[in-house]
């Protein structure tokens, strides 16, 4: 090859290397563009101060607990319209979330925890557990209840200052349907477990400690106490003849104490026979008469309650005229009443099974 060829050849080497060098750049340049306009960002570890399961991972685990797990005395509020409306924020336009605690019992005005305290400790007062050949019983009747409670008002918050005119305000606040429908919805539940907490609270003064079975037996006969009194309740309000007849009952005794009057003046004054032998007679025909209107007060009672004992039959019914006056209108207290007793002696049945079960 001559000279100029080999010049030539060098010079198209050298063209053709810068069209490379050319290429390389512009691909160069256009890579590093893409490249800038891309968000990258460092991965930072978690720190210390993070969520341990951002180190370690989330582990599932299963939650056994009961939703709406309260302590075994708790009761739910009245008012549980309000409760609803805190936990959905309502009328502040916000929403707040509430934690899931035991619902706080709202306490009555008029009759207090005082009183529920000191109605279950006279209940655990006047229990007899089970002695060598001695069944358990209960010395608690509505005949004492309202003997004790008539005179011992604490607990119970009313204005006035005179025993009898104290009993009579009581009577007219609780004594109605709404107010014995409330009174039992806030208390029901508290009274079964305050008997047991008595019983606590009593064991250095009870003669013998209870043991669980005593306990039951507890719960067991005066369940039976209220079930009687319940349906004495039920069957006063379900039969206005039961009232008519103690209206009956109360003039017949207006009419021995007249009659005796009289025979006890005709032997006083020395009488003629025939007038002693005539005051005589009239006193004897009252006292029949007394008797068989109570008879027949017992009869109709007893068609609802064949094992309720006559004498809480009659008293309660006598009671339960001195209620109403007469007003057979009144008699919706009674029904709702019964309602009330026989529910809580439900409860206690309930309860005296469960203290078996444990013991068990």
């Amino acid at each position: 090859m001559n000279a100029t060829k080999r010049i030539l050849a060098a010079i198209l080497a050298v063209v053709a290397l810068g069209a490379i060098a050319f290429a390389v750049h512009l691909f160069t340049k256009d890579r590093e563009k893409t490249k800038s306009t891309e968000f990258r960002s460092q991965v930072q570890h978690p720190s210390n101060a993070a969520p341990q399961w951002t180190m370690d991972g989330q582990k599932a685990e299963a939650d056994y607990s009961a939703r709406d797990s309260v302590p075994h005395n708790a009761t739910r509020a009245v008012n549980e319209d309000n409760t609803a409306a805190e936990k959905s924020g309502q009328g502040n336009g916000t929403t707040t979330t509430v934690d899931e605690g035991p619902v706080i019992i709202q306490e009555d005005g008029t009759i207090t925890f005082a009183f529920i305290d000191n109605l279950a400790k006279y209940v655990v007062k006047r229990f007899q557990p089970a002695q060598d050949e001695n069944a358990p019983f209960t010395r608690t009747s509505f005949r004492d209840l309202n003997m004790h409670f008539g005179r011992n008002l604490d607990g119970i918050d009313v204005s006035a200052t005179e025993p009898r005119e104290a009993r009579a305000q009581v009577l007219d606040y609780v004594f109605t349907p709404a107010s014995l429908k409330a009174l039992y919805t806030l208390y029901a539940d508290l009274f079964v477990e305050q008997l047991g907490d008595a019983v606590n609270d009593a064991a250095d003064k009870l003669p013998h400690p209870l043991d669980q079975a005593d306990l039951s037996d507890m719960y067991r006969v005066n369940a039976a106490e209220l079930s009687h009194v319940g349906k004495i309740f039920k069957a006063i309000a379900a039969d206005p003849e039961i009232t008519k007849q103690t209206a009956k009952y109360i003039q017949s005794l207006r009419a021995v104490e007249r009659s005796n009057v009289l025979f006890q003046e005709s032997l006083a004054e020395r009488s003629p026979k025939s007038i002693q032998t005539a005051a005589s007679d009239r006193l004897k025909n009252a006292i029949r008469e007394r008797e068989r209107i109570r008879k027949n007060i017992i009869d109709l009672v007893h068609a609802n309650c064949t094992n309720c004992s006559d004498e809480d039959m009659f008293y309660i019914s006598l009671w339960s005229y001195r209620r109403t006056l007469g007003n057979t209108d009144k008699l919706t207290s009674f029904d709702v009443a019964g309602d009330c007793l026989l529910d809580l002696a439900s409860r206690f049945k309930k309860k005296a099974v469960q203290l078996i079960q444990i013991e068990q």
